[in-house]
């Protein structure tokens, strides 16, 4: 028997404005942060495609369709500014749209008026992208209200329902192969170490334990468990490559340059190379430089970034597959993502005239 027309999807839509799913999600909603031209852009190809949204798809089914809260520890516009996270969104709200649910985006939990609407808008379940840690005031409204609940960074040992990546013992096995080729001093590039304020620039080595932010944390603990030396750590305000940029000039400016800088997310990665080869120094034959996340990213073509290899995507659908069942009353599941490393031209052996200062 031939089948019908395949369901147009926002995915749909966003590959012919040329835009992520997240855009294209926030352009139909008409939200302010979008540009009017990307806007009128996204719909027309709504338009032209036929696309309806799932709270509009299907006229003959009466259930109203769920709502389900998106909250992170950042601005949406600052997630849409890091790529991987995008991927991790995309992820989300295809998923969400096949299960005519709604994505309610958040504002961070940042300011009294923003627990007071965490408090009251009406959702069926809440995607939690950050660490309860790292989540500010929204971790306890949201205990508060007993709603259905995933967490995209959950705690290893169970506490809170959600994605388990094992990060630490990917990172463990990236820093082996940094071993291998003869490094034993690294500058670490750190995502936001979380809570109320953001800074940039070398801080003091800090102990994992009193970083807010999971991912940061057991990335830079996994870091120290290697047997890498950890010389300096530069914490950023975001994952982006402007940020990383910034952390790469400011690690050519050192006394002493070091042969290996250690990302935690590719966004910074790119940045760093960016920011030291406007130094004049080259990748990796001077510093070898490693990521987090698994992008290809075209700009740092033809070469090919050494790093940790995670399914950004994949985490979304997850959550999301995970938080319907949390509605429909089942019990939560152990859900463990596998990462693996890549290896990547950005990686090389120390350099013969490298002589280290502590």
């Amino acid at each position: 028997m031939s089948q019908g027309p395949r369901k147009v999807m926002l995915a749909d839509v966003a590959t012919r404005a040329g835009v992520s799913v997240a855009t294209a999600s926030l352009a139909l909603r008409g939200a302010a942060r979008v540009t009017p031209a990307t806007r009128e852009r996204v719909r027309a190809a709504a338009h032209e495609l036929g696309y309806r949204r799932a709270i509009d798809a299907d006229s003959t089914d009466s259930r109203p369709a769920l709502r389900i809260g998106v909250i992170a520890a950042a601005p949406l516009e600052e997630l849409l500014d890091d790529p991987f996270q995008v991927i991790v969104i995309t992820g989300l709200v295809e998923a969400l749209e096949h299960a005519r649910a709604i994505p309610v985006f958040l504002p961070p939990a940042d300011e009294p008026r923003r627990v007071a609407l965490l408090a009251r808008v009406e959702l069926d379940g809440v995607v939690l992208v950050h660490s309860p840690d790292a989540s500010g005031a929204a971790w306890p409204a949201v205990v508060r209200r007993a709603l259905p609940l995933v967490c995209l960074e959950a705690p290893n040992d169970g506490s809170v329902p959600g994605i388990h990546w094992r990060d630490e013992d990917a990172m463990r096995h990236l820093c082996e192969k940094i071993l291998a080729h003869g490094h034993r001093e690294a500058v670490v590039v750190t995502l936001p170490f979380g809570g109320p304020y953001r800074r940039h620039g070398f801080v003091p080595i800090p102990q994992p334990v009193r970083i807010a932010s999971q991912a940061a944390r057991n990335r830079l603990e996994a870091v120290f468990e290697s047997g890498l030396t950890v010389s300096r750590v530069y914490e950023t305000e975001r994952s982006s490559q402007q940020e990383g940029e910034r952390a790469g000039a400011a690690i050519a400016s050192l006394s002493t340059t070091p042969t290996v800088v250690v990302c935690q997310s590719d966004a910074l990665a790119a940045g760093v190379i960016a920011g030291l080869e406007r130094e004049g120094l080259r990748v990796p034959e001077d510093v070898s430089v490693t990521g987090f996340d698994g992008l290809d990213l075209p700009l740092l073509a033809p070469r090919r970034l050494a790093t940790v290899v995670q399914d950004g995507k994949e985490k979304g659908r997850r959550a999301v597959a995970q938080v319907l069942r949390a509605i429909a009353g089942e019990p939560p599941e152990s859900d463990d993502m596998t990462l693996t490393v890549r290896d990547g031209t950005t990686l090389g052996p120390v350099r013969a005239e490298a002589v280290l200062q502590p």
